[in-house]
C-alpha cells in the first residue's frame, strides 16, 4: 500500500482508539490522530530511511522483515508507553494497520518467524490501494464529524 493509505488508515484508528479508551478532550483525541498515522508509517520508515537499513535489513529479514510483525509492534508499543501510557494501545493497533494492510498488498511477516501472512494482491497504488486509503479518509472524517457535533 502507499504511504498516504497508511497515514490516513493509522491516524483513523489512532483516533478510533483515543475516542474509545481515552476520550480525555480533544488534545487526546489530536495526539491519538496524529500518533496513529506517525505509527502506521514507522514499519517501513526502519527499513527504508535509516542508511543502509534496507540493505542490511532486507539481508536479515527480508523485505517487509521484522518490522512488519506483531513481536515488533508490541516493542514499538511498549516503547510509546514509557514516554505517554495511552500510546501504548495506539501505537499497537495503527501498526497493527500496516500489517493488515500490507497483509492485502503480496503479504507480510504479521507472525513473524513464521510465513508471510497473505490475505490478498492489491498492487501499491492501483485504484483498490487507492479505494481502501479513500475508505479510510471518509472513516476518518466520519470520526471528526462526531467529535465536533458532540462538542
Amino acid at each position: 500500500m502507499r504511504g498516504t493509505t497508511h497515514l490516513i488508515t493509522g491516524a483513523a484508528v489512532g483516533l478510533a482508539v483515543a475516542q474509545t479508551a481515552y476520550p480525555e478532550g480533544w488534545k487526546t483525541l489530536a495526539a491519538g490522530a496524529g500518533l496513529g498515522g506517525l505509527a502506521a508509517l514507522i514499519p517501513d520508515w526502519l527499513q527504508v530511511n535509516i542508511p543502509g537499513g534496507s540493505r542490511f535489513a532486507a539481508n536479515i529479514f527480508g523485505h517487509r522483515g521484522i518490522t512488519h510483525s506483531l513481536l515488533f509492534a508490541g516493542f514499538a508499543a511498549y516503547v510509546a508507553w514509557l514516554l505517554w501510557r495511552p500510546a501504548f494501545l495506539i501505537v499497537w493497533c495503527a501498526w497493527a494497520s500496516h500489517l493488515l494492510l500490507d497483509a492485502l498488498s503480496n503479504g507480510a511477516p504479521v507472525f513473524f518467524p513464521l510465513p508471510r501472512l497473505t490475505l490478498a494482491r492489491i498492487k501499491t497504488g492501483s485504484w483498490m490501494d487507492r479505494v481502501v486509503g479513500a475508505a479510510a479518509l471518509v472513516l476518518l472524517l466520519a470520526q471528526i464529524a462526531v467529535i465536533v457535533r458532540r462538542g
